[in-house]
């Protein structure tokens, strides 16, 4: 249905609708003949499938499809985000149950939250990472949404949109705020789990590369992200940046200010 009806209509409800029910399921956990979820032998209930098709069709792909206005694709990937920062934030590294050398080797499913945490660290930076990271920093970053806001005027247009001419808003502002506040909510619990990850996976030989280290090396992305800590119209998309620059400072055992863009 996303590739035959709805990029065809340039709206995508029935994706959305899928998106919402998908992340409230995960954070209510509701019981798998209800879900629809099958469990694996060992009794743990896999839904990766379904996080495949969230990343890898709707997600990577969000950007490249036809929409009737700039809202709408702000509103995919805020749902895509939604799915995700779900995942995380309820993961619990520890309760992952270990798995022979035979499982391991078979690629055996651990849990959704091990998953997802595998692909996101995956070494040399996954297409699942960059396009979330990418979805910060682009339009403008901070100045972007900021502009945005400070511009929105229905009867005219701001040449942002999907296609130049498009009118902004205030609902797909508010949509692409809410995009990136879960995109950043996603980094700040990456980073805050990353290293019990590491300690738990990367000593069996994983190909696994901290977030923190991919920020590092790009001070470009890494000085998009501090913007955000100026960003002062949704205090949830500043907490995050603060947090996010505070994990950073701790591992390169620098000063925040150091690290925060300077205004020349």
């Amino acid at each position: 249905e996303l590739e035959e009806i709805e990029s065809g209509d340039q709206a995508y409800p029935a994706t959305c609708g899928f998106l919402t029910l998908l992340a409230e399921l995960i954070r209510w956990g509701a019981p798998p003949e209800e879900a629809g979820i099958q469990k694996t032998p060992a009794g743990i209930q896999n839904i990766e499938p379904c996080l495949d098709f969230v990343w890898r069709d709707v997600f990577l792909n969000h950007t490249n499809r036809s929409y009737k206005n700039v809202g709408h694709k702000w509103e995919v990937a805020a749902n895509c985000l939604a799915v995700f920062y779900r995942i995380l934030v309820s993961y619990e590294i520890s309760n992952d149950k270990e798995l022979s050398d035979v499982q391991r080797s078979s690629n055996a499913f651990v849990s959704l939250g091990c998953s997802l945490m595998s692909i996101l660290l995956q070494q040399g930076a996954h297409p699942l990472l960059k396009k979330i990271l990418q979805l910060v920093n682009t339009d403008g970053g901070v100045d972007g949404l900021q502009f945005e806001f400070q511009n929105i005027d229905s009867s005219r247009s701001t040449g942002q949109g999907v296609n130049h001419g498009d009118p902004i808003t205030q609902t797909d502002a508010m949509w692409r705020e809410r995009a990136i506040t879960l995109a950043l909510s996603v980094i700040r619990v990456l980073l805050e789990k990353e290293e019990e990850f590491m300690y738990r996976y990367g000593k069996r030989g994983d190909a696994i590369t901290l977030l923190s280290e991919v920020l590092l090396s790009s001070t470009a992305q890494l000085q998009g992200l501090a913007r955000y800590v100026e960003y002062n119209r949704n205090t949830q998309i500043n907490s995050n940046a603060v947090r996010i620059m505070q994990h950073i400072a701790h591992v390169t055992k620098n000063s925040i200010l150091t690290i925060l863009p300077h205004k020349g």
